[in-house]
């Protein structure tokens, strides 16, 4: 009797060994809060890959557009003037049309409900459509990631400075200076050490293998809900954990869209977190470049909870220009106790905690 071939794993790719591995940790984290005695759901998106591979597609069409500024100077002054609403919409939070040509990932949004609605419902969490229509709803999205985000002005002021050079060199040559070929020259170099550093970064990047301190707020939010008494006015509570990177959060893009009828805009407030080092603060405007101002009710919902407020960006801000009522909050990475304590007071009234 000969042995049967033993066939080979099939050889993963980066991006699928990747997403492998955060789609184990969330069925890992589901299995963990089902435990709880929550209602756990997972739903697919698209989310963007990291930003270094948007920093290099805008280096290397910037250079693209350097070498037609040498050769063809007015395709390649329309090409780079292109590139700036682009950029633009990506620095506050949004997805350019360049990054539309970026590769895409199959993320997860890993929605719970603490088991916090009436019980009259078919499902904890599947609200009827009267119930979904009436009863006042509370997202709290919180991304996922293990390392804080880093600002989005580093990656923009290498491009915008070789921009920059290369217009300032086509003024000079145009005015016959000598000094024209030296600063296009240098923008070049510049879009030439920007793709350089991009490529670098997402080779040496440690993809997270876990969700973070998401999943401790979560699980910390969630006791509390549960151990409080029945909330006021039938509300629903659900919590989302939301794959991608917290720069970019397109998975609450797909998340809203493919379940508006669960969270009517009428009477959803939507808390977005996001994680960054140092105190709590509320996110008011939302944008860098393009504000847009935060809903006055969820405003103030949060105003005595948070007294800071700062320009920022958060996953708030997809929701806004999708016309939800929502908010953003950054700060309390290292501390994910105080996080959960303050999304509890802004839930839960003063008199609905546990005896």
């Amino acid at each position: 009797m000969t042995d049967l071939p033993v066939s080979s794993p099939p050889q993963l790719t980066r991006g699928q060994a990747r997403a492998k591995q955060l789609r184990h940790a969330i069925q890992d984290v589901a299995q963990a809060f089902e435990s709880l005695g929550a209602s756990v759901e997972i739903h697919p998106s698209v989310v963007g890959s990291h930003p270094s591979l948007t920093l290099l597609t805008y280096a290397l069409v910037g250079l693209l557009a350097a070498g037609f500024v040498v050769l063809k100077p007015l395709w390649g002054l329309v090409l780079l003037f292109a590139l700036v609403p682009s950029s633009i919409r990506d620095i506050d939070g949004g997805m350019g049309w360049l990054r539309r040509f970026t590769p895409k990932e199959i993320g997860r949004s890993l929605v719970i409900w603490p088991c916090q609605t009436p019980e009259n419902q078919p499902k904890p969490g599947w609200p009827t459509a009267k119930a979904a229509t009436e009863s006042p709803t509370m997202l709290i999205c919180l991304p996922i990631a293990t390392q804080p985000p880093r600002s989005v002005w580093w990656g923009a002021f290498l491009p915008a400075a070789a921009w920059i050079l290369i217009l300032v060199g086509m003024t000079c040559q145009s005015l016959l200076m000598e000094l024209g070929d030296e600063l296009v020259g240098a923008g070049c170099l510049g879009f030439a050490i920007t793709a350089t550093g991009a490529i670098g970064t997402y080779l040496t990047l440690d993809h997270p293998k876990s969700l973070g301190p998401a999943e401790t707020v979560a699980a910390l939010l969630t006791r509390k809900l549960r151990d409080s008494k029945p909330l006021p006015n039938n509300m629903r509570v659900a919590i989302a954990l939301q794959s991608g990177h917290p720069n970019h959060p397109d998975g609450i893009e797909s998340l809203l869209k493919n379940n508006e009828h669960r969270f009517p805009k009428g009477n959803t407030t939507i808390i977005g977190w996001k994680p960054t080092t140092g105190p709590l603060t509320r996110i008011n405007p939302e944008g860098w470049v393009r504000t847009l101002p935060s809903n006055e009710a969820a405003n103030r919902l949060l105003e005595c909870l948070i007294p800071r407020e700062q320009k920022g960006t958060t996953l708030a801000r997809r929701a806004l220009e999708l016309d939800w009522r929502a908010i953003g909050v950054e700060g309390g990475f290292d501390d994910p106790q105080a996080v959960a304590d303050v999304l509890a007071q802004a839930i839960l009234p003063p008199d609905s905690k546990a005896p």
